[in-house]
């Protein structure tokens, strides 16, 4: 099939057959039947032909079975505000024709990207899709998007011939996502316990794909934390360390998270208020009922 409607120049049935079948001129006929236009091929020896085939042999197959492949039907990109950087900077888009090449063209809708070219020929041209940074630059932040349609221009009737692409665009920009405004640590001088024993801060970047780099401070002798320094996302741990603990009394103290990179991160200095009780009374409890089912 390839052969019959593949690039010119394209084959006629019986060339195909006798070039795809073992031929011998010998063990192979060609007969007029049942009108000069068509041909009937044996395949074999007098008294023993075990294959026939009729066809037209002047019949040249032409594009009725052709089809543009199917297209990615979503195209994304990412354009951050604070670093001007979009991701990723292009998508190409091949056009492919199925059984035959094709001639298209495309149309986009939608102010803030461009499409290159136009039109073009299948399989050796593709499209090029590019953001307009400078246009994306005066977006609010949000979703944008476009389509790029393609159109099969020839042959006509191509299957699938009429294809929509939609193309999003997401504008970001950095931001450090809230830290919690306190924690507070007790420790319970009858039993002996601190309650919890540490706490966990998250320091994530709610805004954007990009690593963030930071570096946390503590004000405060009675704990330490970990790490002073790191990069999204990374988890903080704060663990109360030196303290009296046979003497009711209140400790406080502070955890300050600063993003050095990349400058204009939203939110980029957070602080946490620390608090640790140190309690002469007992840690509350809450008992719950225990039902055992004898065997």
């Amino acid at each position: 099939m390839n052969q019959i409607l593949g690039t010119p120049p394209r084959k006629t049935m019986g060339d195909v057959f006798k070039s795809v079948y073992p031929y011998n001129q010998n063990n192979f006929r060609d007969l007029s039947y049942p009108a000069p236009e068509y041909d009937l091929w044996l395949s074999g020896t007098t008294g023993n032909w075990h294959d026939a085939f009729v066809g037209i042999p002047s019949y040249i197959f032409t594009a009725d079975l052709c089809e543009l492949a199917p297209l990615s039907p979503t195209l994304s990109f990412t354009y951050n505000r604070v670093t001007a950087r979009i991701q990723p900077v292009t998508h190409i888009i091949t056009p492919t024709g199925l059984y035959c090449p094709l001639t298209w063209s495309a149309v986009r809708s939608g102010d803030w990207f461009t499409i290159t070219p136009t039109s073009g020929r299948a399989p050796t041209d593709t499209i090029t899709i590019r953001p307009i940074t400078s246009t994306l630059a005066t977006y609010s932040l949000g979703r944008y998007t476009g389509t790029v349609t393609v159109t099969v221009t020839s042959p006509p009737g191509t299957t699938n011939g009429v294809q929509r692409i939609s193309v999003i665009a997401d504008v970001v920009e950095p931001r450090l996502g809230d830290l919690p405004p306190a924690l507070t640590f007790t420790y319970f001088i009858s039993e002996t316990y601190l309650l919890p024993p540490a706490h966990s801060v998250e320091v994530r970047n709610v805004g954007s794909d990009d690593s963030l780099t930071w570096t946390a401070a503590g004000s405060g002798t009675w704990f330490t934390f970990s790490p002073s320094s790191g990069t999204t996302p990374r988890t903080l741990w704060i663990t109360p360390t030196t303290f009296i603990t046979t003497v009711p009394g209140q400790y406080t103290g502070r955890i300050t998270v600063t993003v050095t990179s990349p400058s204009g991160t939203v939110n980029p200095v957070q602080s946490v208020a620390l608090t640790l009780r140190v309690v002469s009374d007992r840690p509350g409890r809450v008992y719950l009922p225990l039902v055992v089912r004898q065997r």
